[in-house]
């Protein structure tokens, strides 16, 4: 049938192909990204605390627990990402319990490293503290004395853990906040550890990434997409995540000029301390004036001692704490100019002894709605993206983000993109708002932290009451402490002297 000249008039068709491909131009980079955030769309499976039997061990079926989650369901969503996967290698091999990765420079001082170096032999089992589903801390954690040792795959390697720092990405795995892609269960929890290598892939030589470590060194590591594999006698981690460090003796008392670390110190360093500095390093302009939004924490404490390195002229920082307490002489002491009671005195309200209450850049790392509507507010502390303000949050407008569905993704990236684009639109009339998510340990980034912390330019800052026993009441404290959200520092668990 021949077109009338009222069809080829009609528009509708062209729209029709433009609908059909802004549609596969959203729906498939979202589809990796979210894969790149938390190692996409694990399966649920019943839960079992006490790990595998022996004899599931010894028949094999347990061998390689972890290497691959498309063994027991092969979802819609998985068969895109192999798909995807034809045009992004980061998206292969999907591990349960390749959650790891971290970094450092030099070799064990003491008798383990060697006893481990020259060993040939490692049990077929291990300690573990497990997840066996979403839920509470004291319901859904468990302790295993059998769950398999895992062994290195591409890019990995197998380490002793000796120390392993909790992060919130810990607690919003347990509580099922982002169920959507968490973790299959069960699983191990704790994500940046610091470990003596034992073993290596035997095809490390084609590797270039492993030809930096060998049998015996020590390393710290951050996990790769969400904490997970951490808090057991042995780990996983991945080469490209990870970095040499020399560690004190554990006898011998802190010294600056040689910048040794205890291993907790060192298990503290990879997620939180390498986002506070790439944070201070991209966003702080010379002479900025910031208000940092809950600065006692594993990130804040790190952030204040990185701002006036990069630039900063002044740094404010909210806090429960009272001018004359000694938590706000700890924060002094780590950089803060001005420590703001948030129990007693409104930050928005806030006003120093020079009046020049306007702030350059504010960094919230509580997670509020209501902080970015006040900070925004015309002629508040802080300045208009006309005048160079800027405000950047670590967690968006909640604490623990919730993605429970693709339609709560959608949401979750819809808002942070939105509210990024319209602050740059009206930047005359609103600070530039940006979600902060850049952790990548890689490109020298974690060997750059290390190197800082080795000279002294920064110090790791545990809380007070870390480290924990590697015991089940103990790692429960520690749980209930990083939920708590109010840590002064990071929360590490001792695995081994």
């Amino acid at each position: 049938k021949k077109s009338t000249n009222s069809d080829r008039k009609n528009p509708f068709w062209i729209w029709n192909i433009m609908t059909a491909c802004i549609t596969l131009l959203i729906f498939l980079p979202t589809i990796a990204l979210a894969s790149e955030l938390n190692g996409l769309f694990p399966s649920p499976s019943p839960a079992d605390d006490q790990g595998p039997t022996e004899r599931q061990v010894q028949g094999g079926r347990y061998a390689n627990i972890g290497k691959d989650l498309t063994h027991s369901w092969n979802p819609p969503h998985r068969r895109i990402l192999g798909w995807l996967a034809h045009f992004n290698p980061r998206l292969k091999h999907r591990s349960l319990s390749r959650g790891l990765a971290g970094g450092g420079e030099s070799s064990f001082d003491g008798k383990m490293a060697d006893e481990l170096k020259h060993s040939n032999s490692l049990p077929a089992t291990m300690r573990c503290v497990t997840v066996k589903g979403y839920g509470k801390i004291d319901d859904m954690v468990g302790f295993s004395e059998r769950w398999p040792v895992p062994e290195p795959g591409k890019g990995e390697m197998l380490i002793k853990v000796l120390a392993c720092s909790l992060a919130p990405g810990d607690i919003r795995n347990l509580r099922g906040d982002c169920d959507y892609f968490g973790p299959k269960c069960p699983y191990i929890p704790g994500g940046d550890v610091c470990g003596v290598v034992l073993k290596l892939p035997t095809s490390s030589s084609s590797c270039s990434s492993l030809s930096k470590f060998k049998e015996g060194d020590v390393v710290v590591a951050m996990f790769h997409f969400r904490p997970q594999g951490g808090l057991a006698d042995y780990a996983l981690v991945k080469t490209a995540h990870s970095a040499k460090i020399v560690l004190k003796a554990p006898s011998s008392s802190r010294n600056k000029s040689n910048g040794f670390l205890s291993a907790c110190e060192a298990a503290a360093i990879p997620s939180s301390a390498l986002a506070a500095m790439l944070a201070a390093k991209s966003s702080v302009r010379k002479g900025d004036r910031v208000l940092v939004l809950g600065g006692g924490g594993g990130v804040g404490s790190h952030l204040l001692q990185f701002l006036k390195n990069y630039g900063a002229s002044h740094v404010a920082v909210t806090a429960a704490a009272s001018p004359s307490s000694a938590e706000a002489k700890r924060l002094v002491g780590l950089g803060a100019d001005d420590v703001i009671d948030y129990r007693r005195e409104n930050w928005w309200e806030w006003k120093p002894n020079n009046n020049q209450n306007q702030f350059d850049m504010v960094v919230d790392l509580v997670g509020s709605y209501e902080s970015w509507r006040r900070a925004a507010k015309r002629g508040g502390v802080l300045k208009t993206g006309w005048k160079g303000g800027r405000y950047l949050t670590f967690t968006g407008d909640e604490r623990y983000m919730q993605i429970h569905s693709l339609m709560g993704l959608y949401s979750f990236l819809g808002k942070m993109v939105s509210r990024a684009l319209f602050t740059r639109i009206f930047w005359p009339f609103y600070p530039k708002w940006t979600h902060f998510m850049d952790t990548d340990p890689t490109n020298g980034n974690l060997d750059e932290l290390v190197r800082l912390a080795a000279a002294g330019e920064f110090r790791p800052v545990l809380d007070r009451r870390s480290p924990y026993k590697f015991k089940l009441s103990e790692v429960k404290k520690a749980m209930k402490l990083q939920e708590s959200y109010h840590a002064k520092g990071k929360v590490v668990i001792r695995i081994a002297n």
